[in-house]
């Protein structure tokens, strides 16, 4: 019978336990990797808030030398917020620059949320972008409203944006069934976002 039973090799079982335990910790870790980049931001809040703190400290909106408007999107009542420093010396607010500047640019997947109190009212908010897709015509609303019927034509208007354009653009062509449409893992964006986005 013993002929029969097969011996095992003590060096072949530790070669394929090593190479199982690597096989279970590689997908592991990629699994990890995977749900970390699903479930979390692309960068965290902290340095942004170390910068801007720097830059700006206590300065309110109220206190910007010209009038300035910044657009937010209230993620919990779903509507769009403009910062309007023209508006909000009216009432002597006590919103802080930092918070705008925060605010707009929490932009949803790359930052959290940005949440402050001010005003008797709590603030959720994200990038302004997601329902301000053209500044520009808010920014000679927010002017026709300052000063009233007047010619244009002379007005200046300044969009501060990244100053950056996207290397590589996402090739629509080859996105074959959907997940590849709703994430590119590669860049960490949304093929779909961008193509709405850009297109609005």
């Amino acid at each position: 019978m013993e002929i029969f039973a097969k011996k095992e090799d003590p060096v072949e079982t530790s070669k394929s336990d090593s190479l199982l335990a690597r096989l279970t910790e590689l997908i592991v870790s990629g699994a990890e990797m995977v749900l970390n980049f699903l479930l979390n931001y692309r960068y965290g809040p902290s340095r942004l808030s170390e910068k801007v703190d720097e830059q700006l400290g206590e300065i309110r909106l109220v206190d910007t030398l010209s009038n300035i408007l910044v657009p937010a999107f209230d993620i919990q009542h779903l509507k769009l917020v403009a910062f309007s420093s023209h508006q909000v010396r009216k009432a002597n607010s006590s919103i802080k620059l930092r918070d705008v500047v925060m605010s707009s640019a929490a932009a949803p997947v790359y930052f959290p949320s940005h949440n402050f109190k001010a005003d008797g009212r709590l603030y959720n908010l994200v990038d302004g972008g997601l329902a301000a897709y053209n500044p520009t015509l808010l920014a000679i609303q927010e002017a026709a409203h300052i000063f009233g019927n007047r010619d244009y034509n002379n007005c200046l208007v300044v969009s501060l944006g990244t100053c950056s354009e996207e290397e590589e653009h996402h090739n629509f062509i080859n996105l074959k069934g959907q997940l590849p449409w709703i994430i590119d893992l590669k860049r960490g964006t949304s093929p779909l976002a961008n193509a709405r986005l850009k297109t609005s």
